[in-house]
């Protein structure tokens, strides 16, 4: 499983990390006392760059974070109606939030690779075929029905399907695939739960170990190549 950090530091003040971000390394928070509506965030994580949107505010927006001095992301430029900040690691993510009725930005570096949105993930399909256990879609096992049921985007009816193949030969991509659900549904602790039941044995066992991985960013400096090694894995990702 992953835990918080238990502190994180800021240019202005210190911040318990909750249990919701586990994958979080720092966090940086900026009241930018501004009203909610109009605003927008884009994230950009491999350009390393933020992007707010506002019609009204981005001059106001603009004063605010070049007054904070953010560490994170110290580079900011104003191109009305956007304001964009230069970030020091592509290991990023950010949200706006609540603060008492008006905007905040909070900036994450994370411990490991972005993992929000389409454009984070690779969706590889592993077909019934390659199960050995049906010729195509819809599958009549709760394995293939379940992989079939996640490639057509219908998670719930997958993850029910996975659950039943939890007791069968197949419980490694089971266990996998629930997590990637998990995730899909932005909840990274049960995901970190999932793929840690996987195990680390055989292809898809070690999908996990990747998986987890890529979460925490446990692996980079020491096991890296063990973990992320193409043999073994899975045919697509060889």
């Amino acid at each position: 499983m992953l835990f918080p950090v238990a502190l994180l530091v800021l240019s202005a003040e210190i911040i318990v990390a909750p249990p919701r971000l586990p994958t979080v390394a720092t966090l940086e928070r900026i009241p930018l006392h501004v009203s909610p509506g109009g605003v927008s965030l884009t994230v950009l994580p491999f350009e390393k760059r933020l992007e707010i949107r506002s019609n009204r505010d981005s001059r106001a927006i603009y004063a605010k974070i070049v007054a904070t001095s953010s560490r994170l992301c110290p580079q900011v430029q104003l191109d009305p109606p956007h304001v964009t900040l230069t970030c020091r690691s592509r290991r990023l993510d950010g949200a706006l939030v609540d603060e008492n009725g008006k905007v905040g930005l909070e900036i994450y570096e994370l411990r490991g690779v972005p993992w929000k949105g389409e454009e984070n993930r690779i969706n590889i399909f592993y077909g019934p075929i390659a199960f050995k256990v049906d010729e195509a879609c819809p599958g009549t096992s709760p394995l293939s029905r379940g992989e079939c049921a996640f490639q057509a985007g219908q998670y719930a009816v997958a993850a029910v399907e996975f659950r039943r193949a939890l007791t069968s030969d197949g419980k490694r991509v089971a266990a996998l695939r629930l997590g990637d659900i998990a995730l899909i549904n932005q909840n990274p602790i049960v995901a970190a739960g999932w793929y840690h039941a996987a195990g680390r044995m055989g292809a898809f066992g070690r999908l996990a170990a990747a998986r987890l991985c890529e979460l925490s960013g446990n692996c980079f400096e020491k096991t890296q190549r063990i973990v992320l090694e193409g043999n073994l894995m899975p045919e697509p990702l060889r």
